[in-house]
Parts: structure tokens; sequence; C-alpha cells
């Protein structure tokens, strides 16, 4: 797979702003899970944010692509981060699957970012601290620096 260019700061803008509508549905679908105790229904999901039924599908299906292109167009990204911070994984056989921590992170960074404008420099920090965290959590459990194969087994990464 050949991985797309990264997206002009303003084309991140737009898709931020085409995300804010899900953003704001699945907060209404959280809290009507606490409250009802149980998933809530498309219908139940739609009465809560007054909309009808078309629109709130509408609306997910719209925020889900958009999530999925900010996603694949920011996985070089991960690239830059796992080649400037952690070099002494960069190179090794399995680095395809230590890039899914970092993936995570892109995507934890995606869905937590509300600032537009400012999702590069954040999303390089969330990808850097999940691929650290899953360094760190083993070094503190082996007692030495964990390998490779050691990360990718405690993230379950296949």
């Amino acid at each position: 797979m050949k991985i797309p260019l990264v997206l002009p700061s303003t084309e991140h803008a737009w898709l931020f702003k085409l995300m804010q509508p899900i953003k704001a549905i699945l907060q209404v679908k959280e809290n009507l899970q606490t409250d009802l105790g149980r998933e809530p229904t498309d219908s139940e999901i739609a009465e809560a944010t007054n909309i009808d039924a078309s629109e709130l599908w509408k609306n997910l299906e719209v925020g889900r692509a958009t999530r999925n292109k900010l996603i694949k167009h920011n996985l070089r990204l991960v690239l830059f981060v796992m080649n400037k911070y952690f070099q002494d994984f960069a190179n090794g056989s399995r680095f395809q699957d230590l890039c899914q921590a970092g993936v995570e992170g892109l995507i934890t960074a995606i869905d937590d970012l509300n600032l537009i404008g400012s999702s590069v420099p954040f999303g390089l920090e969330y990808i850097r601290v999940e691929i650290q965290k899953a360094k760190l959590e083993l070094l503190f459990e082996l007692q030495r620096m964990p390998t490779d194969e050691e990360i990718i087994e405690s993230r379950t990464v296949t």
C-alpha cells in the first residue's frame, strides 16, 4: 500500500469541521447509553439530537468517512515519529507491527482534537506518547529495555 500525501492545513481544517456533528452525536449516544443502561436505538439518538433518522445516518457516514480520510492521510506522521524518536526500532524486522502503536496514537489524536489548525503538532505528540507508553510499560515490567517482539506482544499487534 502506498501511503498518501499529508493533506494541506486548509483541508485538515475543513475535515475537522465535518467531524464535529459526529462528535456531538457520539457524545449524545454515550450519555443516552449511561442513562438508559443499554445501547440506544437510532430513533432515540435522533430524537435526542433533534434530527430525523436519515439525517443522523448521513451525519454518521460523513463523519466515519472523514475520520478514515484523516487517518489515511496522516500515516506519514507515524513514520516520521518512528524514524525521529525511535530509530532503535525503525530498522527492525517488525517495523510495520511496531507502527501500530503509533497508529493508535494517531487515531486518538484525531478523535480527541477539537482545535482546528493545531492537528499536526498535537498528532505528533499523541503518536510519540503512545509508542513511548508501550516501551515504558514493558521497561518497568521486565526491568530492562524491551525487545521489539516484546512490545508487539504487549500491544497485541499482529
